[in-house]
């Protein structure tokens, strides 16, 4: 008589013949998807991005190429062992909270997909910038099952923003963009000089500022540089917040800003040169006054002196008081010329 196999046998023999079943298949698909699967990967592993597929329902990662693990994996374990723990580690201790609200916010039903950036930290302490995009994958009734990211580095990106916002802020030369006759983005020089708040200015039209004397001067270079008709810069002078007059050189170009046409334009002060100018114009004309100022108290000198001569010679005592009368004239006038030009 035959032994009946107990219950144990009987489930270990299923269990087995379903292993081999599952295996059958996986080689049946695999003839078919093997090639597709392989470009897949090959794809995803020469990708720049970090690359994730994560299963909501059993909590692991199903899939990540080199680079995610390369930002968040640990030392001694693989792929398959990456957790949301590791994950969460690596970010920086600031922006987890952040990743986390950001995250679950992008679960809700009317969502299908979600970004956010972070920073991740290495092991030797270095900080990079991460911008993180995924979907969310649903099932037949709506509840999510898997999310599917991709991870981009931005440091280099973040560097040079700050890089960028450092030389504005920096820059000796005021900026600005106007966009529909109103100022829409200015640099802190720009403030300086015309004394005016970023709210303030932001009220304002660009006109508003430029003296009453040179509005239509002004409107007409902007309109021939933004037309490309005029490449120099020009000057006019500005009246700034507090009343006081400041002069400019300025120079305008078209560009795109929020995808529409806007104006770009470079404001430096020139208030300090354009005195110097001043001064040194006034300079030449008090050294050609002086000069011939100067030649007149000499051919007076020669004058005297020849007064003085003949009036010896001749021996005529009004003649030499004449010429010492003339000479203390010209004397006095040189002293007080020269007085005039050491205190100009």
């Amino acid at each position: 008589m035959v032994e009946r196999p107990s219950y144990e046998a009987l489930k270990g023999r299923v269990e087995a013949l379903e292993a081999e079943l599952e295996r059958y298949r996986a080689e049946a698909e695999g003839v078919e998807s093997g090639g597709a699967k392989m470009d897949f990967r090959g794809l995803a592993e020469r990708s720049q991005d970090a690359i994730y597929h994560y299963d909501l329902v059993e909590r692991k990662f199903r899939f990540t190429n080199r680079l995610f693990v390369g930002l968040f994996g640990r030392e001694g374990r693989d792929s398959r062992q990456l957790t949301t723990e590791d994950v969460a580690g690596s970010i920086h201790p600031e922006d987890r909270a952040m990743v986390r609200k950001t995250m679950i916010a992008s679960l809700a039903p009317d969502r299908s997909e979600g970004d956010v950036e972070y920073r991740v930290t290495d092991p030797g302490g270095s900080i990079r910038w991460m911008h993180d995009r995924w979907v969310v994958i649903r099932d037949d009734f709506g509840r999510p099952r898997t999310v599917e990211g991709f991870i981009r580095d931005t440091t280099a990106l973040k560097m040079a923003d700050v890089t960028l916002e450092a030389s504005k802020r920096n820059a000796l030369i005021g900026s600005y963009i106007v966009q529909d006759g109103l100022f829409r983005y200015v640099n802190p020089e720009f403030n300086r000089i015309t004394q005016y708040t970023v709210d303030e200015l932001r009220r304002m039209s660009p006109l508003d500022l430029v003296h009453e004397d040179y509005k239509e001067y002004v409107r007409e270079k902007a309109v021939k540089m933004l037309k490309g008709e005029r490449s120099s810069p020009y000057e006019f002078s500005v009246v700034n917040k507090d009343g006081g007059i400041r002069w400019i050189m300025e120079t305008v170009t078209s560009i795109r800003y929020g995808g529409s046409r806007a104006a770009l334009g470079y404001f430096m002060d020139i208030t300090r040169l354009r005195d110097m100018q001043h001064n040194l114009s006034s300079l030449g004309l008090m050294l050609g006054i002086t000069s011939h100022s100067l030649r007149n108290c000499l051919t007076g000198l020669d004058a005297a002196l020849y007064l003085i001569d003949s009036g010896f010679y001749q021996d005529k005592a009004a003649r030499i008081e004449e010429g010492l009368d003339t000479a203390k004239l010209m004397i006095d006038r040189l002293r007080k010329l020269v007085f005039h030009v050491l205190y100009y």
